[in-house]
């Protein structure tokens, strides 16, 4: 239960409810031949969630129950040479109702995978990727709560190609990664007129170089670099940047092993400029960039777990996400979301 409440109405009590049951049974196995040995996995995915929104604008239900079959083969078909292929087809059914409209909303996508990876010398593998994908909009992303929207989405589906490099020893790993994302119907927000909509086409693409060292065996020193290029690529919007959605991010963080049970990491974060949220057209200035320190320490007794973190150790104030949002005559302007300053969290898990 809660409350939903905005700058010209007072809260009005509110109650969801989601009820979820998922079935994952999964068989493995493998065989060798005079020419390859192979490793097989197929199995399947089962779930049927239940979601209820009721608030003073309506009622929102569904069900949504989807069933996905699956298969991977790995071999090792040569002395330096490995790949895989893989396949998996999904039913979607969704029953929905918004405020006294009703739909039925049926999918089935189909998606491929392979990849091929070569090793000709000591310490070096070279390996290429190619994976369709697929994402299903989640129960409360079909239904809206306000002003009629049109009840219902696409599903997400799209393709993603990868081309690196991977070099490692005991003491440095080094990774760099070309990569591509195009994506069909992306599900976005557009906060600016509070509906879940499909973007017709979208475009992710660029590099990422990430570099570990151990200049002893209880310190590792580690950077990683994204440089991503982003535009939605068909459309009202076309040529324009996706919303929050940085070009540019990184990490640099450094690491002490005082045992193999006892360990402590700091790390820093950088994000770059990112459009505002819904702010398809580019109108508005960006987020600013920013950085923050975190520092964490993880400590291992038997089948004891103990992991302690400090969060924005220099209580930097920024803003972690923005979005176009309105002022008190309902005219668009830029919006911003205070991220939390320092904070702790200290979590202990058990498991036997």
């Amino acid at each position: 239960r809660f409350k939903l409440s905005g700058r010209s109405f007072s809260g009005s009590n509110s109650k969801q409810t989601r009820s979820n049951v998922t079935f994952n049974p999964r068989l493995t196995g493998s065989f060798n031949t005079a020419l390859a040995d192979f490793n097989l996995t197929f199995g399947t995915e089962l779930e049927t969630t239940d979601y209820e929104l009721v608030s003073s604008f309506g009622t929102q239900k569904e069900r949504q129950d989807d069933s996905s079959f699956y298969g991977q083969i790995v071999t090792n078909f040569a002395q330096y040479w490995s790949s895989s292929l893989g396949l998996r087809h999904v039913n979607v059914n969704n029953h929905i109702t918004n405020s006294g409209q009703t739909i039925d909303l049926d999918d089935a996508i189909t998606v491929g995978s392979a990849s091929l990876s070569y090793e000709p010398i000591d310490n070096w593998r070279l390996f290429a990727r190619w994976d369709q994908n697929y994402r299903l909009a989640t129960v409360d992303e079909h239904t809206n709560v306000l002003y009629g929207q049109p009840i219902g989405l696409n599903n997400q589906t799209g393709n993603s190609y990868e081309l690196g490099a991977n070099y490692q020893t005991d003491k440095w790993r080094v990774q760099l990664l070309g990569y591509r994302l195009d994506l069909h119907n992306e599900i976005s927000f557009d906060s600016s007129t509070w509906y879940n909509i499909n973007l017709p086409q979208t475009r992710r693409e660029g590099m990422i170089l990430e570099v570990n060292w151990s200049p002893i065996k209880t310190w590792t020193i580690g950077a990683d670099y994204t440089y991503m290029s982003n535009n939605i690529t068909s459309g009202p919007f076309n040529g324009n940047n996706i919303p929050l959605v940085p070009q540019h991010s990184g990490r640099l963080f450094i690491e002490r092993a005082f045992s193999p049970d006892f360990n402590l990491r700091l790390t820093g974060h950088w994000v770059g400029k990112r459009t505002l949220g819904g702010d398809f057209n580019n109108d508005f200035d960006e987020l600013p960039s920013y950085g923050i320190l975190n520092l964490a320490a993880r400590f291992n007794n038997g089948p004891w777990q103990l992991t302690a973190r400090i969060n924005n150790v220099l209580d930097r104030v920024y803003n972690e996400t923005g979005a176009i949002g309105y002022d008190e005559t309902f005219n668009s302007r830029d919006a911003y979301f205070p991220a939390n300053g320092r904070s702790f969290w200290l979590t202990v898990s058990y498991e036997h």
